[in-house]
């Protein structure tokens, strides 16, 4: 244990030093979302957000995400869910590849509150709230695009608590 910590404080100051160009990034995304809970499909919908990150060399990057989608299903027999979903994220990012267009994955942890609004005929509506800790896995390709302009579509999927959450985005993104 004392070697380990000993070669990482030996070789820390090295490693970043050899890490001189780094990339700042600022994206914004939007896509499709399927929702469910421990009972079932609560519906698709839009999702929009944004968010910044440091692309490292090594083909390494960290980003900070926030994300606003809303899903909606409706039952012939009169039965609704509506669901407004808000969520924060930090990833983690590997790319693969030098070249314009680059294969990515990672994964994240977060936070996300649901907000389900249930109503059933006959009965009083239901209005339900939870926050839970977040956990995701997520692949995509990286298309850059212009010198400093980038798109990335990616599909990714999370849980947070007892909702599981599965969708496609495009992010188009600025880094210098």
């Amino acid at each position: 244990m004392r070697r380990a910590a000993l070669l990482v404080t030996l070789l820390f100051p090295a490693v970043l030093s050899s890490q001189t160009t780094t990339s700042p990034e600022i994206f914004v995304r939007a896509g499709l979302v399927k929702l469910w809970d421990d009972e079932g499909n609560l519906g698709i919908g839009p999702s929009i957000g944004g968010g910044a990150g440091i692309k490292l060399p090594h083909n390494i990057a960290f980003e900070g995400l926030l994300e606003r989608h809303t899903n909606d299903r409706q039952f012939t027999s009169g039965v609704t869910f509506s669901s407004t979903v808000v969520g924060a994220a930090g990833r983690i990012i590997k790319y693969v590849g030098a070249s314009r267009m680059q294969p990515y994955f990672g994964g994240g942890v977060g936070i996300t509150r649901i907000r389900t609004m249930s109503q059933f005929p006959g009965f009083p509506s239901n209005d339900r709230t939870t926050t839970s800790r977040t956990l995701s896995g997520f692949a995509g390709i990286r298309f850059a695009a212009r010198r400093r302009v980038f798109l990335r579509p990616e599909f990714e999927v999370s849980q947070a608590g007892e909702h599981l959450r599965i969708g496609g985005s495009v992010a188009a993104g600025l880094g210098w």
